[in-house]
């Protein structure tokens, strides 16, 4: 998909998180933690970044993935990602 925008993303992100969890989409707001509130283990925030990834045809290393604490952190790297931010990697479609 291309033309994706801030609200969109998040949308997505909300939804891929949602599906992993088993929770009601409702339930989640961009303040929910990751770790404390959604209790998101290494292998379950590996998983959800693979998701990520292949949705929004980027990368995020090991310490981007570690560095995102709530879901609003999540929809700001993906943002900068898909806008060209400085540090931004697109994957190969």
């Amino acid at each position: 998909m291309t033309g994706w925008t801030r609200d969109t993303i998040r949308d997505s992100i909300l939804e891929t998180i949602a599906d992993h969890l088993r929770v009601p989409r409702e339930e989640l707001t961009e303040d929910t933690s990751l770790l404390e509130e959604l209790r998101v283990d290494s292998l379950l925030l590996f998983e959800i970044v693979v998701d990520l990834e292949e949705r929004f045809g980027i990368r995020i290393s090991n310490e981007e993935a570690e560095s995102l604490h709530n879901i609003r952190d999540a929809v700001d790297f993906v943002t900068r990602e898909l806008t060209g931010g400085p540090d931004a990697v697109r994957l190969p479609r």
